[in-house]
């Protein structure tokens, strides 16, 4: 399936990208400059067309509208109190950060897919979550995976502003003292139908950090596929134990999966995580073998993030093109900033 090369990328997803310097994204406005980040076309843009909010005229429901006098003790009218509650605050920080139009990577008759591990998010505060934001909302895909959240109310905090999407993050907390590594999920409500989530039951040998679960169905049009996505995150380290307890965890998901197939043979499957292994085909990791009769790789055969589609999936969509979002060229001092991982995606069309 590696043979879709990236210039098709280009050709599927004719990106508009923004990125700068500015702490405002308010102050940019029509593209001018283009730049060719990796496999991903981006465009940069200047100047600004800012509008004022609306004014919003409230009705109150607590005015007195009868005809009847009220007596009067000589004393001065007082102002009513208008107890008509107001509508909530916008987010602030999306307001001030996040004031433009998002261009869509994808296009309508494609799912596009990613996996992006955002190392221990936010690792420098609003900086990073002003760049992750970006990225989110630029980008437009419809299924994204995330690895490394550190906390419930930060990913919140991050969807807040991501007004086209729906997400779920783990509720697990990682035992460390210094810090959380979940995984969550953010989807576009109209390509992915959420019905319930839970946290896999596998062991801690295998699974430090557990599965996320969602089922659900993909929407493209009238049709729903039932469909399953894991997010996953497995042991790091390059030691023997943290490399059993991969094969560990790649064994005990694919057990759990192939269960999931016998008893809704009709429900597809998507895997998308970080696996601290490589595919490649020099010397692929054992990890990736436990998936290898169902599944197909719909990322770049490098790395150790990466995305799976089972055979049921590729029955109504083909893979069309695979890529690694290469942010580094253009957000200054990326891995200090935002993350030492990169995203990947994968792009599908569906069978006619």
């Amino acid at each position: 399936m590696m043979k879709y090369i990236y210039p098709l990328l280009i050709k599927y997803l004719p990106a508009l990208f923004l990125w700068g310097t500015s702490a405002c994204v308010n102050d940019w406005g029509e593209a001018t400059e283009q730049h060719d980040a990796g496999h991903l076309t981006y465009v940069q843009e200047t100047d600004s067309n800012n509008s004022s909010d609306d004014e919003i005229e409230i009705e109150n429901p607590h005015e007195d509208i009868s005809n009847e006098e009220k007596p009067n003790d000589g004393q001065p009218d007082e102002e009513p109190i208008d107890e008509t509650p107001l509508p909530p605050a916008p987010n602030a920080y999306c307001e001030e950060h996040i004031g433009f139009e998002p261009s869509p990577l994808g296009a309508d008759n494609t799912l596009e897919l990613m996996t992006w591990n955002i190392e221990f998010y936010p690792q420098r505060g609003a900086e990073t979550v002003k760049h992750v934001e970006e990225a989110l909302l630029k980008s437009q895909l419809d299924i994204i995976g995330l690895h490394e959240v550190t906390s419930e109310d930060v990913f919140f905090d991050l969807l807040n502003c991501l007004s086209e999407y729906q997400g779920i993050v783990s509720t697990h907390t990682y035992n460390q003292s210094w810090s959380d590594q979940k995984v969550a999920l953010l989807f576009r409500p109209e390509r992915f139908e959420l019905d319930e989530w839970y946290l896999m039951d596998g062991s801690s040998y295998g699974f430090p950090r557990p599965v996320l679960v969602a089922e659900g169905h993909l929407l493209e049009g009238d049709q729903r596929l039932p469909t399953n996505i894991y997010v996953l995150h497995l042991k790091a380290g390059w030691d023997a134990e943290s490399a059993d307890r991969r094969e560990v965890g790649a064994y005990e998901l694919a057990e759990f999966i192939r269960g999931e197939r016998i008893t809704s043979p009709d429900r597809t499957h998507i895997v998308m995580g970080d696996f601290n292994s490589t595919p490649g085909v020099n010397a692929p990791s054992p990890v990736f073998a436990y998936f290898d009769q169902d599944f197909t790789l719909a990322s770049p055969n490098y790395g150790i993030d990466h995305i799976l589609v089972d055979d049921i999936l590729l029955q109504q969509y083909e893979i069309i093109d695979t890529a690694e979002m290469n942010l580094p060229d253009i957000i200054p001092d990326y891995a200090a900033v935002v993350s030492d991982h990169e995203p990947m995606v994968g792009i599908l069309n569906q069978l006619p």
